[in-house]
């Protein structure tokens, strides 16, 4: 049995535990519990709603086929918006020709809260 004793990197805002250190920096600056990356759309916009849409995807062979796709949309700003932390690379390239697709803004001037009864 090998037994290491070694040093340890836990992130600030989750506690999730990394073994090495520029990993869990990395982590940090992405870190959904991290206040400096708070996204006001998630609390509670009237506008922001799922829409499906159409997109042209092309796999490995190089055929195209069209595919539906639930995407977060602002209705105040007739754009499709991902998160921060979308890090999907193949399905940014499908819809960025075909739609607006935009990164999420941490403050919104639109932003409006929903009217509870």
């Amino acid at each position: 049995m090998i037994i290491e004793t070694r040093e340890i990197y836990k992130c600030d805002h989750c506690r999730k535990v990394y073994q090495i250190k520029s990993a869990c920096i990395k982590h940090e600056h992405k870190c959904k519990k991290n206040k400096a990356n708070h996204i006001r759309c998630f609390d509670g916009c009237i506008y922001l709603v799922k829409k499906e849409t159409e997109v042209t995807h092309f796999d490995y062979n190089g055929h195209d086929h069209q595919e539906k796709k639930s995407l977060l949309y602002c209705e105040s700003k007739k754009i499709f918006l991902y998160p921060y932390w979308f890090n999907n690379p193949v399905l940014q390239e499908d819809i960025k020709d075909e739609v607006d697709n935009v990164q999420m803004p941490k403050e919104c001037d639109k932003f409006n809260y929903f009217k509870i009864l």
